[in-house]
């Protein structure tokens, strides 16, 4: 995997203005030295927990426990009772529950956002994965049919966009065949940005309209918008 060093604003537009198009996603993480990994398998290998075939096998019985249990604790939450795994999944995945799907957006500016928002002490990174084309593509009304668990290869999902904040964020995700293995591709470039740069960058993401209050399009994220105009 290429890793390209970004200092300021005009480096990063510069790099991206040239090499992607429509078919280009992006993931910004806060921490350089953080891995394409989804939540569920970096907390699982952190822990030592899954290092056979069987600690893998009781892995996805632990999943589709998981979603059980945020199906049946939704209902007040969700308008849309016969939503599929997969969608549910992604909701899920939104309000922190660990899963096997790893957050991306088509929108390189809002990748910046997440990589700078927080965490001084570290550098960032963006992770741009050039072209999708070599994975299959899940989209949203198709994904009534596909069990999540069991999924023979990692895919690309785009939904059906039931959240606000995946709406808001141009989201999609990857969806792992197996969330203890990094994901890699000859397509994969990272993009570290320097800790020193984050502070300039997110002012430059605010005067281009992308901020708190945007990516995260409810009170929460307004307020905390506001917190950072005023004591940045």
């Amino acid at each position: 995997m290429q890793v390209i060093s970004i200092k300021n604003f005009t480096e990063f537009t510069f790099y991206l203005s040239s090499d992607y198009g429509s078919t280009s996603v992006y993931r910004g993480v806060h921490n350089s030295e953080y891995k394409l990994v989804p939540s569920i398998g970096r907390h699982l290998l952190e822990s030592g927990h899954v290092t056979t075939e069987k600690d893998k096998k009781d892995l996805l019985t632990d999943e589709n426990n998981m979603l059980s249990i945020f199906r049946m604790s939704s209902y007040q939450y969700i308008e849309d009772k016969d939503i599929c795994d997969l969608e549910l999944l992604a909701i899920a995945q939104h309000h922190g529950l660990k899963t096997r799907l790893l957050d991306w957006t088509r929108s390189a500016l809002n990748a910046l956002f997440f990589a700078v928002e927080k965490d001084y002490e570290h550098d960032s990174a963006i992770y741009a994965l050039k072209n999708t084309s070599g994975l299959p593509i899940i989209h949203g009304i198709g994904s009534k049919d596909i069990d999540p668990f069991r999924s023979k290869t990692n895919s690309i999902y785009y939904p059906r966009y039931t959240s606000t904040r995946i709406s808001a964020q141009q989201g999609l995700f990857l969806l792992f065949t197996d969330p203890t293995k990094e994901f890699d591709s000859s397509n994969l470039v990272k993009y570290k940005i320097e800790k020193t740069a984050k502070k300039e960058l997110m002012t430059q993401l605010s005067k281009l309209g992308v901020n708190k209050s945007i990516i995260f399009p409810d009170l929460t994220g307004l307020s905390e918008y506001i917190n950072w105009l005023k004591f940045k």
